[in-house]
């Protein structure tokens, strides 16, 4: 099809006439032009076992509306089938015998031409309505396709790639791939130095499997076309199938296929088409097919093509789970830890994890290692824990490296060992996890297994604060209210406790508080500085109930209330706090 063979369109530059045997039908007369209402392609007459063919293309004969095949003659060649390959881009079109038609016969044995071996290709270049040649050499061979330098263009998809050497059929012309621009090329043929350089292959036939063609009628090749157009119109090309082996499956679906329906399903959930996903995925899912009962309770969980429904979406997800869909086998578990759909029930969520987990899902082994961590539905477990969070960590996943990391960090499950927290910490911190970051910012500070380096913690607090980690933007404030790896400015320190402070975080607002009292980074405020000390002593605070008690004792911000003072000093000296012990005896408490 003309807007199917290449993404750089060449024209054919050398036309070269073959030396045919004058005994022999002059092969520009056994090509046919094939053209319908969204493009033209081309193909050419093929006798296979006694029977004649018109030999061309899926992606032409499959996806263009309405086909005409014409020989040169202008003849119209009708026809009421096509064999469709499954594996391959070629279909064969079964036409009436003629006396008066010549056919092209097949090369036996592809495998046996030379490199650079002359062939030709013919066919309707730039789908103009003319049939030409274009002459070239044999490049290479592949199990379904060969490759050739004869420069053929859009409009050649379907036409016959023939050896001069034996005047038959080694291939169909299929497609046109640009080269890319690649160092390594430089000296070979593949390399580029104007940008426009192409490859170009071709489709065999000699090792096609003609008893596994599909046959399609053109009601059903209408039929499909018609239902998947909307679909395909949206997405332009930007799905995994080529068009062609959607018109196959779709069929392969209408009788019955299983397999066949689910790929719809995805199809049309692609292309945004809800309700035609929904209607493929059901009945795929009602035969079984684990994947349709897990993508149908997903669109269930989201309301997409039919009303949300979470029971709905954990029933489907059951069923897919119970045949060992690990996807749906994590899904499940994270459906009862929440009560989505189901009664919340730690000890099944931990059920469903584990089968999961023991698939290799590194979520759910990540969960299942949470739960082994917190005794959540099972009895808690440090070892456990550590065991499926390094199963999730070796695969990459950041959320169990950073936790594989604490439990070093802490000696939880493990001998503690700060080389082994850090680098863990390091592996996902290098993967943008921020809670990692923060940790790995905490060992520099410290100097934990690593030299203390005041700029490299700095350095990771802010990776994680810009991505709005709390913890990390009230320790990037305090290295800037410290001037610790960054010089020293109240005003940066104030924005980042702000930021930390207004996500809820206690000693960042205590710490705004603080500032607010100082006049460190903003003008003095003593009723903001209460209120700020109030937000984190409620919290629990201890440092913001001794400030908070100092407020109302002195009347800034609040007014004086020895009766209130006391009531927050002795919130702190109940943790502990020696300064609000102290207060408590000098009022006598």
């Amino acid at each position: 099809m003309t807007n199917y063979l290449c993404r750089a369109f060449l024209v054919c530059s050398l036309l070269a006439p073959l030396l045919w045997a004058e005994e022999q039908v002059n092969p520009l007369k056994l090509c046919v032009t094939i053209s319908g209402e969204n493009g033209s392609g081309s193909g050419f007459l093929l006798r296979h076992n006694g029977k004649l063919y018109v030999a061309t293309n899926n992606h032409v004969i499959l996806e263009l509306r309405n086909p005409v095949i014409k020989g040169v003659n202008g003849e119209v060649i009708p026809f009421k089938q096509v064999l469709s390959a499954s594996d391959r881009d070629v279909a064969l079109i079964p036409i009436a015998q003629s006396a008066s038609r010549g056919a092209l016969e097949l090369e036996e044995h592809v495998d046996d031409i030379w490199p650079n071996e002359p062939l030709t290709c013919l066919g309707d270049s730039e789908g103009m309505g003319v049939v030409v040649f274009c002459a070239g050499k044999f490049l290479g061979l592949g199990a379904t396709a060969l490759e050739t330098d004869a420069p053929f263009v859009p409009g050649n998809s379907g036409g016959p790639i023939i050896r001069d050497k034996s005047q038959k059929v080694v291939g169909v012309a299929t497609y046109i791939t640009p080269l890319s621009n690649a160092k390594w090329a430089e000296g070979t043929r593949f390399e580029n130095i104007k940008g426009n350089a192409v490859r170009r292959f071709a489709t065999r036939l000699d090792n096609l499997d003609w008893d596994a063609l599909v046959a399609l009628d053109q009601s059903e090749i209408h039929d499909a076309q018609t239902v998947l157009g909307p679909a395909a119109i949206k997405l332009d090309g930007e799905h995994p199938w080529p068009t062609w082996e959607l018109i196959q499956v779709y069929n392969m679906a209408k009788h019955g296929d299983a397999e066949a329906q689910y790929v719809l399903g995805i199809f049309f959930a692609y292309g945004e088409e809800y309700e035609e996903a929904v209607k493929w995925y059901r009945i795929a899912a009602e035969q079984g097919n684990a994947k349709a009962q897990y993508n149908l309770g997903g669109m269930y969980n989201y309301g997409l093509g039919v009303p949300k429904d979470y029971r709905e979406a954990a029933r489907w997800c059951h069923k897919a789970a119970e045949q060992g869909h690990a996807e749906a086998q994590y899904n499940l578990g994270c459906m009862y830890g929440n009560g989505k759909g189901v009664q919340q029930d730690d000890a099944e969520a931990a059920k469903w994890h584990h089968k999961a987990a023991e698939q290799g899902h590194a979520e759910a082994q990540y969960n299942l290692g949470c739960m082994y961590g917190k005794g959540e539905g099972v009895q808690q477990d440090y070892k456990e824990a550590v065991w499926w969070f390094r199963k999730a960590a070796e695969q990459g996943y950041a959320k169990a490296q950073n936790n594989l990391g604490v439990m070093y960090d802490n000696g939880w499950g493990v001998q503690q060992d700060d080389a082994e927290a850090a680098k863990w910490y390091r592996k996902a911190a290098e993967q943008g996890f921020a809670n990692a970051q923060n940790n790995l910012g905490v060992m520099f500070e410290n100097g934990q297994s690593v030299t203390r380096d005041y700029e490299e913690a700095v350095w990771w607090f802010r990776k994680a604060a810009e991505q709005g980690y709390a913890e990390a933007q009230f320790n990037l404030g305090r290295m800037y209210d410290n001037g610790q790896g960054v010089p020293k400015d109240y005003r940066e320190a104030v924005k980042w406790y702000r930021k930390a402070a207004e996500q809820g975080r206690a000693d960042a607002q205590c710490a705004l508080g603080c500032s607010y009292a100082l006049g460190r980074g903003v003008p003095r405020d003593d009723a903001e500085a209460a209120r700020w000390l109030r937000k984190a002593a409620e919290q629990g605070h201890a440092g913001a109930q001794y400030c908070l008690g100092v407020s109302y004792d002195n009347g800034w911000g609040v007014p004086k209330d020895a009766k209130e003072a006391a009531r927050w000093y002795r919130k702190a000296a109940e943790q502990g706090d020696a300064k609000a012990q102290e207060a408590l005896r000098r009022l006598g408490q």
